[in-house]
C-alpha cells in the first residue's frame, strides 16, 4: 500500500485503538468527518489484521458510482488489479472474483445476497457505510443485520456516518461503542484592518 497520501488522513492515528474495537465487538458505530478515511482505510486496516481469513470485509455505498470510484482507489492503494483482491459489485457489473477479500457494493446488492444467505457467511466483516444519508436500503439492512444484538453469529457489523444521532444507533444495536475519529485541526491567524467602509448593498460584506 502506498502511504504518501494517506499519512495525513485522521483515522491513521486511530488505527490499533480502531482495530481493537472491531475485534472486541460484534457490533460498533464509527463516526468522522467526511475525508477523515474510514471509507478506504478501514477496510485495509481490518485485512492487513487477518479479518479475511474466515471471510471478505464487505462495505455499502448507497449509490453506485461511489462503490466502484472506492474501489478503484482502494485497490491503487493495495497494489492490485481492480477485481483481484479489491473489487465491487453494482447492479448489472460485478467486477469480483474468487480472490476479492475486500468488496465495495451498494446496499442493494448486499439487501439480495441476504435474500440467499440470511447469515452472510461468506463475510467476517460488512461494514454500512454513509448511514447518515438514511436510505430505505441502508434501513433495511440495519434491520436485518442489526435488530438482534443478543445474535451468536461470528459476522462483526460496523456502522459508519460522517453525521450521525449515534446515541440512538448505539441503542439500537444493544448500546455498542461509539468510536469516534477526531477531525483535522487546522492553525488559525486573526488579522485586523484600521478601517471598515461603508457596507456594500451587493454583498454581505464591508469594504474599504
Amino acid at each position: 500500500m502506498d502511504s504518501h497520501d494517506t499519512d495525513d488522513l485522521p483515522i491513521v492515528r486511530q488505527r490499533e485503538r480502531l482495530i481493537q474495537a472491531v475485534k472486541a465487538n460484534s457490533f460498533l458505530v464509527v463516526t468522522g468527518e467526511t475525508g477523515s478515511g474510514k471509507t478506504t482505510q478501514l477496510p485495509q486496516y481490518l485485512y492487513q489484521s487477518g479479518f479475511c481469513r474466515r471471510g471478505k470485509i464487505g462495505i455499502t455505498q448507497p449509490r453506485r458510482v461511489a462503490a466502484i470510484t472506492v474501489a478503484q482507489r482502494v485497490s491503487q492503494e493495495v497494489g492490485c488489479d481492480l477485481g483481484r483482491q479489491v473489487g465491487y459489485q453494482v447492479r448489472f457489473d460485478d467486477c469480483t472474483s474468487q480472490d476479492t477479500v475486500i468488496k465495495y457494493m451498494t446496499d442493494g446488492c448486499l439487501l439480495r445476497e441476504i435474500l440467499a444467505d440470511s447469515d452472510l457467511k461468506q463475510y467476517s466483516v460488512v461494514i454500512l457505510d454513509e448511514v447518515h444519508e438514511r436510505s430505505l436500503n441502508t434501513r433495511q439492512l440495519l434491520q436485518s443485520q442489526g435488530g438482534s444484538s443478543s445474535r451468536s453469529k461470528p459476522l462483526k457489523l460496523v456502522v459508519m456516518s460522517a453525521t450521525l444521532e449515534t446515541d440512538k444507533l448505539s441503542a439500537f444495536l444493544g448500546d455498542c461503542p461509539v468510536f469516534a475519529i477526531p477531525g483535522r485541526t487546522f492553525s488559525v491567524a486573526e488579522r485586523f484592518c484600521n478601517f471598515i467602509g461603508p457596507k456594500d448593498m451587493d454583498s454581505s460584506v464591508y469594504v474599504k
